[in-house]
C-alpha cells in the first residue's frame, strides 16, 4: 500500500503543470481556434524626421483571449475587442500567439500569426528623386547604403534615362531626315503621284455624294 502512495506521487510530481491543457476537450479546443482565426490585424506608421514605427492593431478580439508577443515576450490580456500597439521597427517580422483564459484551454496555444512590415527608406523624399519612378526612390523599399551611395546610383540611373531618351531622339530624327531626304531627291516622282491620288479622292468622293 505504502509503495503504491509513494509511486502515486511520484508521477504527480513528474506530471507538469500545463498537463491540465489536456483536459481541453476537442471541440472545445476547436471552437477556440475558428474564434482566434477571425481575429483580424491591420498596421499604420508614423513618420518622423527620417525614421518610422508602426502601430499594429488587433480587432475581433473574442474575450477571455490573451495575445503574446513572442518577438518582444509581453502578454496583452484581453481588455476590449480591439486593441493597437505602438512601437514596432519597419522591416521586421513579428510573432504572436493566441491564447485563451478558459481553465481548462489555457494552456493550448491556439493560432500563430506572423506580421511582417515593410521596409522603409529614408531617402525617398530626395529631391534627387523628383520626376522619375526608381527602386531606390520608392517609400517602401529595402535600402542599404549610405546617402552617398544613394546619390551616385540615382544619378547614375537618370544618366542612363537620358542615354536612352537622347537615343530614341536619334533614332526619330534619323527616321524623318530619311524621309526628307527621299522626298527631295524623288520629289518629281512622289509629288505627281501624291496629286494624282488628291484628284482621285476629291472626283470619287463627289460622285459618291451625287447619288444621294
Amino acid at each position: 500500500m505504502k509503495f503504491v502512495l509513494k509511486l502515486a506521487i511520484f508521477f504527480i510530481i513528474l506530471i507538469p503543470a500545463n498537463s491540465y491543457a489536456l483536459l481541453c476537450s476537442n471541440n472545445d479546443e476547436t471552437k477556440f481556434q475558428e474564434m482566434a482565426k477571425n481575429i483580424t490585424t491591420t498596421y499604420d506608421y508614423i513618420e518622423s524626421n527620417g525614421n518610422v514605427t508602426f502601430n499594429i492593431t488587433f480587432s475581433n478580439i473574442p474575450e477571455g483571449f490573451i495575445i503574446k508577443d513572442k518577438t518582444n515576450e509581453i502578454d496583452y490580456p484581453y481588455s476590449n475587442n480591439e486593441i493597437t500597439l505602438s512601437g514596432f521597427k519597419a522591416g521586421t517580422s513579428y510573432r504572436f500567439d493566441y491564447y485563451t483564459n478558459d481553465i481548462l484551454c489555457q494552456y493550448d496555444r491556439l493560432y500563430t500569426k506572423y506580421v511582417n512590415l515593410p521596409h522603409y527608406n529614408p531617402y525617398y523624399g530626395d529631391v534627387i528623386c523628383n520626376g522619375i519612378n526608381y527602386k531606390y526612390c520608392n517609400k517602401w523599399q529595402k535600402i542599404n547604403m549610405t546617402y552617398d551611395q544613394f546619390v551616385k546610383d540615382v544619378s547614375d540611373y537618370r544618366k542612363s534615362l537620358e542615354i536612352v531618351e537622347n537615343n530614341e531622339r536619334q533614332i526619330i530624327k534619323g527616321f524623318f531626315d530619311y524621309i526628307i531626304e527621299i522626298y527631295i531627291r524623288y520629289y518629281y516622282i512622289i509629288l505627281p503621284v501624291f496629286i494624282g491620288f488628291a484628284i482621285f479622292y476629291i472626283i470619287y468622293y463627289n460622285r459618291k455624294h451625287d447619288l444621294f
